[in-house]
């Protein structure tokens, strides 16, 4: 063997190697959270425990693995407790991204998922039914948007609110 065969191997062996190790080095791209959302995270975590914890308590009571003045006792420090944590999360304010958050969803779901040029036609009007002019879904009586992908419906059948 030359010394260039050498040379290749040893320059392909370090791609790779570089390349199999790139995500474990990489430093992450996401947006560092402020404490403030920590915070806001640490609170929903805390609320969905209290939650849980009072089904399970008056799961237990109704299969009578609990006693009932137990169950009170347990049911109102829970019930205290979430009225303290909903009241902390009223306090905070609101994450920054929120707004462009939904905005994103709704932008998603309204397009399907697809490109605005990939939408199909609109259906043209029917008198006896509505349909969703951007995924042609039959809309119910009273609808003011499409159950599935979320676009506006227009025609007769609601009235808007002002």
């Amino acid at each position: 063997m030359t010394i260039t065969s050498y040379l290749f191997g040893i320059g392909l062996a370090l791609i790779t190697t570089v390349y199999i190790a790139r995500p474990f080095i990489k430093r992450s791209t996401a947006p560092r959270s402020s404490p403030q959302a920590g915070r806001h995270q640490q609170l929903l975590a805390q609320k969905a425990a209290l939650y849980a914890a009072i089904r399970e308590i008056d799961t237990d009571v109704q299969l009578g693995k609990l006693e009932l003045a137990d169950h009170r006792v347990l049911r109102q420090r829970y019930v205290t407790e979430g009225v303290a944590v909903l009241r902390a999360l009223d306090g905070l304010p609101a994450p920054d991204d929120i707004d462009a958050a939904i905005e994103a969803e709704v932008t998603t779901l309204r397009d399907g998922g697809r490109p605005v040029s990939h939408r199909p036609p609109p259906v043209a009007a029917d008198t006896s039914e509505r349909h969703c002019p951007g995924c042609r879904a039959l809309a119910r009586d009273g609808d003011l948007f499409c159950a599935g992908c979320g676009t506006r419906i227009e025609g007769e059948g609601h009235e808007t609110a002002l």
